[in-house]
């Protein structure tokens, strides 16, 4: 599979796949359709989503990658499926488990199981029975004085079906994690140390919660400390374990077991049987415990990801960045706006060898001579004590003072001891390279942030503990998302960001700066096309993603597609502002026009394109009449002069300071007051300025604080303070109004879910892929609700707790109120 595209073409899909993936995310069926013929096809993501989504009903990125993702899952189990089916050994009632799999990992399993030649108790007992086995499954026996003779073979081999069955394990899986508790306690070897617990430990020495309600990060914590063997971990149910056996067990098997085989079994026999199912169910709902953790953690990173690389890029000025260091000196670069670098060299502000008055010369000579607009500061240890020195200097001689921004330094260090850090700055040490990455973070955060592995961002929850495989992948879509909302230019983006643009590769994205390197600056997009390896279906993928700006086309500074064009000088030309130029007509005018004509969807037809690909061509077109794309993102904010404190003791609790969002997760944010970090309960955006409370310090030293509205700057300001800081995120989608025609979306589309009783939220069903669950179960990620949504994905809905009404047309309610409602 491509990067950003579907499930591989090469792959025959069985017809059953795509019902099943409606049946797994409540994605209308015929939207499944039309998404895996693109992806067949070789689109990518962000292409279907920005310029298909007339064929898909208006389908988002997000929903794109939950369909890719569950295509890929229930292909692969159902090409295994078939695989196993066809083998000698899937006979009988090991068929019908094959057949009622619901994970490719569960096939692969019953086919290791029975395709081993090792000799057991089991097996001796099969051989032994012979067709005996098949003949009490269904419940079609010839001897009884043979199954009499057999008893205890047949009592073995039946407890064995019974306890290794799926769907037993799935069923008593789901009452563990409806009912189930999750108990730690310290390991023998951990709780014989001398001296207090680990402040780690404290928490899990005698815990225990609901498996149900358990916190994602406390689950994540638990696996982390199981695994090195400072804690254990029980699973308990809230009733005696034997208790169940009698019920539970009976209950569920007599569905799917010839009520004459079961009737063999005595009391020994069924317990002896639950407690197999009970143990190997345990370990089941704790895996999918842990795996729900896992994916809100990943969840949380794709978020965090986002506000710190959606911050806009500093206008073209020069950056002074500062590296605080103590023992070794403070290291500094002066860069260019276009990230060339300038001068290079140390001071030494702080101790134990503070030179302050000649570290302040040398700061003044080189922000004077280099014509300075912007000092930034590292986040690290000394940074307030560097940002302290610099408002010392200020205030002694104001003529060199500039504005202060802070900068996280996570990440610096790595990349400056990487092979790329060492290929963009061979002439430079590796103490300076992390000065020069910091400048650059500050000019374009997109750029640089994307040269560091993930794990080594510093946003996020336990992402040490996460798939780098998943953390990998999830870096690559969110900065591919970024760059195919804001696009690039072609003529000055690195060959190491241009990767990212849906379709290109590293090898083209080289050949493309090669090119412009040695045949000059791209005039338009169609000068891509002569680089090698730029194919039709290539250009197709990355053409409406690359800006071409001051060429010969003003749409190519557009996210308009070239296969709009031609629809796009028509709406200009029949809006009357073709020849005025880009600049001589209001933004908002073609939005009007259009409603004049009798709005977007009876316009669509006039000028040869669908509804939606007209209300995104009118809305790139006037992007570039206001100057949009990354100019909308989050301006990078300045510190004011009173951030931080110097130093904190109990003498500190009821103080206000300032400070700023270093990371965001499921319990807080995390906020740098100067000295140290604080827990603040409310949600955040990283990099926001916020005005907090010191509340209390723990005999630990950890401080928590609480939010004060006042004085909150970044994302926080103004109206956005309620909105993003009262502690649940994000304003419900709900209350979110179109600010525009072009955003208010228009008739609902053709397309309507296919609303089915949702299930119990313990539940694996039907083995969806864990972003499928989420998808489905995370009110954040449904579908809006047709009667409130705008935009592109209007007219569309989740799954809801009981299934509508059909009408006599078969049609679902929504659908038939619609119709009817326009006629």
């Amino acid at each position: 599979m491509s990067a950003g595209g579907g499930p591989s073409s090469s792959t025959s899909k069985p017809k059953n796949v795509a019902a099943a993936v409606t049946q797994a995310t409540g994605i209308h069926h015929g939207q499944v359709l039309a998404a895996s013929r693109l992806y067949d096809d070789g689109c990518t993501i962000p292409f279907i989503a920005r310029y298909r989504q007339d064929e898909t009903g208006g389908l988002d990125e997000s929903q794109l990658r939950v369909l890719r993702d569950e295509l890929c899952r229930v292909t692969k189990l159902e090409a295994t499926r078939e695989k196993a089916l066809e083998e000698a050994w899937c006979v009988g009632h090991i068929r019908s488990q094959v057949e009622a799999a619901e994970k490719e990992s569960e096939v692969k399993e019953i086919a290791k199981e029975h395709k081993t030649t090792r000799k057991s108790k089991v097996t001796e007992a099969a051989e032994r029975v012979g067709d005996l086995l098949e003949q009490v499954m269904q419940g079609r026996v010839v001897d009884e004085q043979a199954c009499e003779n057999n008893l205890e073979d047949l009592r073995a081999l039946l407890i064995d079906i019974l306890w290794k069955d799926r769907r037993v394990r799935r069923t008593i899986a789901d009452v563990v994690l409806a009912e189930g508790f999750v108990e730690t306690a310290l390991t023998k070897q951990e709780a014989a140390k001398a001296g207090d617990p680990d402040e780690k430990l404290l928490k899990y020495q005698a815990f225990r919660s609901r498996l149900a309600t358990l916190p994602g990060y406390a689950a994540l914590a638990i696996s982390r400390h199981t695994d090195a063997k400072r804690v254990t971990r029980k699973i308990t149910l809230s009733h005696d374990d034997d208790k169940p056996a009698d019920c539970l067990l009976k209950r569920i098997t007599s569905n799917w077991f010839e009520p004459g085989a079961l009737a063999r079994l005595d009391d020994a026999c069924w317990k002896a049987a639950h407690k197999k199912a009970l143990a190997a169910s345990k370990n089941v709902a704790w895996k999918d415990t842990v795996r729900r953790a896992e994916m809100q953690a990943v969840s949380v990173f794709e978020t965090n990801l986002s506000h710190l690389l959606s911050r806009r890029p500093a206008v073209p000025v020069t950056v002074l960045a500062l590296d605080p260091g103590f023992k070794h000196g403070t290291k500094c670069a002066v860069v260019s706006g276009v990230g060339k670098v300038l001068d290079t060299f140390v001071v030494h502000p702080l101790p134990p060898a503070a030179r302050e008055g000649e570290s302040r010369e040398t700061l003044r000579d080189a922000i004077a001579a280099h014509s300075v607009g912007l000092v930034a500061v590292g986040d690290g240890c000394g940074g307030t004590q560097v940002e302290q020195f610099l408002r010392r200097a200020w205030s002694l001689d104001p003529s060199w003072r500039r504005p202060m921004a802070r900068v996280s330094e996570c990440g610096a260090s790595v990349y400056s001891a990487s092979e790329l850090g060492k290929k963009e700055s061979p002439t430079l040490g590796v103490a300076v390279r992390s000065a020069v990455f910091l400048a650059r973070c500050v000019l374009n955060p997109l750029s640089e942030r994307c040269k560091v592995p993930p794990i080594h961002l510093g946003v996020g929850q336990y992402q040490h503990d996460l798939n780098k495989t998943e953390l990998s992948s999830s870096l690559v879509e969110t900065v591919t998302s970024i760059v195919g909302r804001a696009g690039i230019d072609v003529n000055t983006a690195s060959a190491h960001v241009m990767k990212y643009i849906p379709g290109l590769n590293s090898a083209l994205a080289n050949r493309l700066v090669a090119t412009r390197e040695n045949t000059g600056a791209f005039k338009s997009r169609e000068e891509l096309k002569q680089c090698k390896g730029m194919g039709p279906k290539t250009f197709e993928q990355c053409a409406g993603f690359l800006r071409v700006y001051g060429g010969s086309e003003w749409l190519d500074e557009s996210g308009v597609h070239p296969e709009w064009y031609a629809a796009t000088r028509k709406l200009l030309r029949k809006c009357g502002v073709e020849g005025k130029g880009k600049d001589n007509w209001d933004a908002g005018e073609l939005a009007k026009m259009v409603q004049d004509m009798g709005g977007f969807e009876t316009a669509g037809d006039v000028f040869g394109v669908g509804e939606r690909a007209l209300r995104a061509i009118v809305r790139e077109v006037e992007n570039v009449v206001t100057g949009g794309g990354r100019d909308k993102f989050e301006a990078p904010s300045l510190l004011p002069e009173n951030i931080g404190i110097e130093s904190i003791d109990a003498s500190a609790v009821g103080t206000t300071v300032t400070g700023v969002v270093s990371n965001v997760v499921d319990w807080g944010s995390f906020v740098d007051i100067g000295c140290t970090s604080g827990l603040m309960r409310h949600k955040a955006a990283i990099g926001d300025i916020v005005t907090v409370r010191i509340q209390s310090i723990s005999p630990q030293g950890k401080v928590f604080l609480q939010f004060s509205p006042a004085g909150a700057q970044g994302a926080g300001q103004a109206q956005a303070q309620k909105r993003r800081y009262d502690g649940n995120g994000l304003e419900p989608r709900a209350k979110r109004t179109a600010s525009s025609p072009v955003e208010a979306g228009g008739r609902r589309d053709r397309w309507t879910s296919n609303a089915r009783s949702a299930a119990p939220a313990s539940r694996d069903d039907g083995g969806a892929s864990c972003a499928a669950r989420r998808f489905r179960d995370n009110p954040s990620q449904r579908l809006p609700d047709p009667t409130t949504a705008s935009g592109s994905t209007a007219g569309f809905t989740t799954r809801q707790a009981a299934c509508p009404q059909k009408t006599k047309r078969g049609m679902e309610d929504s659908e038939f109120e619609d119709r009817k409602r326009r006629r």
